[in-house]
């Protein structure tokens, strides 16, 4: 499996003119009790009267974070700290052009999940101010892939069977969006 500093991610994808983007992640929380997976797009909530920021700043940060393991991550993300408000804020500012379609997308690999995936627990579709989706330049979803917190996810990580549903249900998601996609441009059959 491929990984990249967090900053690069949506550079070599707005680079290669990607047409979507798909940061695959495995969760994990001071707790052994949560399992699933999720799915999350870059923007604010739709929740009447919720703070999104507030209400997953604990996520938010422990996600964004890891960019303290890079050499000059204050250079590489032109200030971003995860530990500061006022980068969210920004952040939210230059919200993502293809919410629509990323949330579109996003319900697509949830519900492929659901049924082609190997963890029964959907934890939902959420929109979170995840740095690797602020600057991609095409519909994008986070997916956390089960928790290495958990015993049982963590197990079925391991094998090759989640893998292969996990790909199976991302490729499915991938085609019906496609062929949403294709036969909303097409103006003759």
């Amino acid at each position: 499996m491929y990984s990249s500093p967090l900053g690069d991610r949506a550079e070599i994808a707005n680079k290669a003119d990607a047409n979507l983007f798909i940061s695959l992640h495995v969760n994990a929380c001071p707790r052994s009790g949560p399992s699933g997976y999720s799915v999350h797009v870059l923007g604010q909530s739709s929740a009447k009267d919720r703070d999104l920021f507030a209400f997953n700043r604990d996520i938010c940060r422990r996600e964004n974070s890891v960019i303290y393991l890079e050499e000059d991550y204050s250079t590489r993300y032109e200030g971003f700290d995860p530990n500061d408000e006022e980068s969210y804020i920004f952040m939210l500012l230059m919200q993502n052009a293809y919410l629509e379609q990323s949330i579109r997308f996003a319900a697509k690999v949830d519900a492929n999940m659901k049924t082609k995936g190997p963890f029964p627990v959907s934890r939902g579709l959420s929109q979170d101010p995840f740095f690797v989706l602020w600057k991609t330049a095409m519909p994008s979803v986070l997916v956390e892939m089960g928790f290495i917190s958990n015993a049982g996810d963590l197990e079925k990580l391991r094998t090759e069977s989640a893998k292969d549903k996990i790909a199976e249900s991302l490729f499915s998601a991938i085609m019906e969006y496609r062929k949403e996609y294709d036969e909303s441009i097409s103006t003759t059959k």
